[in-house]
């Protein structure tokens, strides 16, 4: 007992601190600091600190194990980081300004997460693996405590004191635990029992994302509650009230915590986890629904008693399931990501929620919606940990919360409309044209949540995506190097992502890499590739081998594509054998869930679309058309210049012959006011009065065939649509004033009496694929006005258009 005493209370200090200065203490200071702001400056300010966390603690972590390994001590680095952070709260304690007072948060949290990251290891190293839950237990008391005491403390403290105490308390616990526990002079390899193996490979990557929907979700509860006490309750105090409602969730929490890690040496821990975090997510969206302080205050305690069984066994579970233990500091602080993530990620998220237009308790009751629906999420991932979960009803559970909180997503960014739905029997192919990366995230949980609950719609996506590595080459330097050998494949294929090789004969590099190290091992490039391609990519190192290719200053060539024919005999005659039986085999894959009676989403075009048309389809589509059942289209468009959110449109129309798939989904394609005003800007040419385009685009859309789809605010107000989006085309600098002249036409505001010219690229980060979007416009106009035009002269046509 002495052992666990001893290192649970520096985890104490650590909780006491974080539940202080996160949510009384930095809120509380940002408001002093700056009356009017403070929910950005609180969203900026933190975020900022969160990524140097996640930053700095995979770092700390490996120099931790180094110096282990090296007879070193990691009490001298705990000690190290406390002390620094001891320094950060002094300078933000004292500060008078913002600039200061971030400075001095910004040391506290680099201290504070070299302090954690090195903590955590030494318990995995000092204590038993047959009482890690127990251990487990302990720590979650210790947080538990600390965050309690902490509130209650600092949320009825003066500011200058409530610093004063993190301070104490922190030296206090750091130095208790340099005393109380003995490292000894040679590290010893860790080892689990051989009943606490992972059941599957893929265990660690449940745990991983389990906690990161739960964080999220606690993040999201934490950071914004003290504001929804004041702005939208109007209590009279609303820190002290804040810390009440803290108080008795965890209070609670506290008392169940060190039970529950006790018992789950004995019983499967992922289970335990799942069940806790039900009543969390129960608690939390009836804070929505629930909106008074006395309420919120009774929720707070369900809350508290599954918050304390997650915290009591979750650090045991990711032992358990992690895939190594050799450098136990750098794995278990990539684990303490599943945490940090979410801070980043959170903050931003509920300052997007709470700017919405509208009342700002709906907000608020957004927000809660969101952080109770993450929470179940992760309880229903978490399960996975324990048991594969095939074909079950917790897959369907997962499939409905990951279709709930995408489409939450993608509506926050984006005014996004679907019309038309599938039918609920027999299998269906959903064939659709590839836009924007938004196409994945927003139509296929959209037509799931509308259909058949019982099974996901499967989405087709590229091979690349499950291959090692491709997470790396598209993640920050800093991030990089420890993805590289990160497979996202079981992830996705859980959620109902199925792999295709889409471009078998032309690949980025770090994907030859994989297949090559797995034939002939790690070789070096100069062996495995022509000379010439190591040359125009300007590779001076002769000895450079495969596994550098994820190193932060070669992951320009990771990313580089190069053709079968570049790779050296006889890999790649091995590597040409291997194409057709693995397309073969993934097509059979896809085939199978089609001939189950199951829905399937594909774009056939295989890559974004970059000059606006639809491009040639993939002979994969033939034995896909040939399984399903019914064939039908999704027809997508998306308006860059729509003013507010990105416009995205989709129809779902049934597809029964007629003319060729790309003709048929390019004359159902939705047609956006930018269509028709960059038709009438290319037509009229030179330049113009907005008068004359607004009527332009006008006559335009009365000319196409009785069969176009209109965009939804092109049917409800044309004219409005037009001009609202010709004023955002004048806003960002697309349209440039020139010549005074008279216009007979008054546009309200946008530029009556002047002549404009089109100043192009039309650029916007958002279509980053796109190099100008007014050709890109203009060619989607042309191609759907040909399609129209092209059904109208076919006679034995079947096409059903739905509203």
């Amino acid at each position: 007992m002495k052992k666990h005493i001893s290192l649970a209370a520096f985890w104490f200090s650590l909780s006491f601190q974080q539940a202080a200065l996160l949510t009384i203490a930095i809120p509380a200071a940002v408001d002093r600091l700056t009356r009017s702001g403070h929910i950005v400056l609180l969203a900026q300010l933190t975020t900022l600190g969160d990524l140097l966390m996640m930053a700095a603690m995979p770092l700390v972590g490996a120099l931790s194990d180094r110096i282990r390994m090296r007879g070193g001590t990691r009490r001298s680095v705990m000690v190290a980081g406390a002390a620094a952070n001891g320094v950060g709260l002094v300078v933000g304690g004292s500060a008078h300004n913002v600039l200061l007072f971030a400075g001095g948060f910004l040391l506290a949290m680099l201290g504070l997460s070299a302090a954690g990251a090195t903590f955590q290891a030494l318990m995995p190293e000092l204590v038993s693996p047959s009482e890690w839950g127990k251990g487990s237990g302990y720590m979650g008391v210790a947080m538990l405590l600390g965050n309690a005491i902490g509130l209650a403390l600092t949320g009825f403290l003066p500011l200058w004191a409530a610093f004063a105490a993190m301070i104490a308390v922190t030296a206090g616990g750091a130095l208790y635990t340099w005393f109380g526990v003995a490292e000894p002079a040679v590290a010893r390899p860790i080892r689990r029992p051989v009943a606490r193996q992972a059941a599957k490979p893929t265990a660690f990557y449940f745990v991983f994302a389990a906690r990161f929907l739960v964080m999220f979700g606690q993040t999201l509860l934490m950071t914004y509650v003290l504001y929804d006490f004041s702005d939208v309750l109007h209590v009279a105090r609303p820190t002290e009230l804040t810390a009440e409602l803290s108080l008795l969730a965890l209070v609670g929490a506290a008392f169940a915590s060190l039970g529950v890690g006790a018992l789950s040496d004995r019983v499967n821990r992922a289970k335990i986890v799942a069940a806790a975090t039900l009543p969390m997510a129960g608690a939390t969206i009836a804070f929505g629904f629930t909106h008074t302080p006395a309420g919120m205050l009774c929720f707070a305690v369900v809350y508290g008693a599954g918050y304390g069984a997650f915290l009591s066994v979750d650090w045991a579970l990711a032992l358990d399931t992690m895939p190594s233990l050799d450098h136990v500091a750098r794995n278990l602080s990539l684990w303490g990501l599943a945490a940090a993530l979410p801070s980043v990620i959170a903050p931003a998220v509920g300052g997007l929620i709470l700017h919405q237009p509208g009342s700002l308790e709906v907000s608020y009751q957004h927000l809660y919606w969101l952080a109770g629906t993450a929470i179940f999420a992760g309880a229903v991932v978490v399960w996975f940990a324990a048991d594969d979960p095939g074909d079950s009803r917790w897959s369907t559970v997962l499939s409905l919360a990951v279709a709930a909180v995408l489409t939450f997503a993608v509506t926050l960014r984006c005014s996004a409309r679907l019309y038309g739905r599938l039918p609920k029997t027999g299998s269906v192919l959903v064939v659709s044209n590839h836009v924007h990366d938004f196409d994945g995230a927003f139509i296929p949980p959209r037509l799931y949540l509308r259909g058949r609950w019982r099974h996901p719609v499967y989405t087709v996506a590229s091979q690349r995506l499950f291959e090692a590595g491709f997470l790396a080459v598209r993640s920050p330097r800093w991030l990089s190097r420890w993805l590289r050998g990160f497979n996202a494949g079981p992830i996705l294929r859980l959620i109902g992502v199925r792999p295709i090789e889409d471009s078998p004969r032309r690949q980025p590099l770090f994907s030859w890499a994989g297949k090559i190290r797995r034939l002939v091992g790690d070789a070096r490039l100069a062996d495995v590739l022509h000379a010439e391609v190591l040359e125009d990519a300007g590779v001076a190192a002769a000895d450079l081998r495969l596994s550098d290719l994820y190193r932060p200053q070669w992951l320009y060539l990771a990313r580089k594509t190069v053709a079968l024919r570049a790779i050296a005999e006889p890999l790649r005659g091995e590597l040409r054998a291997s194409i057709a039986p693995r397309v073969t085999a993934q097509i059979d894959a896809i085939c199978d869930l089609l001939a189950r009676g199951r829905t399937v989403y594909v774009t056939p075009e295989g890559r974004l679309t970059a000059d606006g048309r639809i491009g040639p389809f993939h002979a994969v589509l033939d034995p896909l058309a040939a399984t399903a059942d019914r064939l039908f289209l999704s027809a997508v468009s998306y308006d860059p210049f729509r003013p507010g959110r990105i416009g995205i449109e989709c129809r779902i129309v049934p597809y029964t012959g007629g003319v060729d798939m790309p003709t048929a989904l390019a004359a159902a394609r939705p047609i956006h006011a930018s269509h028709a005003l960059v038709a009438a800007l290319h037509d009229q040419g030179g330049d113009v009065l907005l008068s004359d385009v607004v009527r332009s685009a006008e006559l335009a859309l009365a000319a196409l065939p009785s069969a176009a789809n209109l965009a939804t605010d092109l049917r409800r107000d044309r004219r409005r649509a037009l001009v609202r989006t010709v004023r955002r085309l004048v806003e960002r600098g697309y349209l440039q004033p020139c010549a005074p002249a008279v216009d007979e036409m008054n546009l309200e505001g946008t530029g009556s009496g002047v002549r404009y010219r089109v100043h192009t690229p039309w650029r916007d980060r958002r279509f980053a694929h796109v190099a100008d979007l007014f050709p890109w416009l203009h060619n989607q106009w042309l191609e759907t006005r040909e399609a129209l035009e092209k059904l109208d002269r076919v006679d034995d046509i079947t096409f059903v258009h739905v509203n």
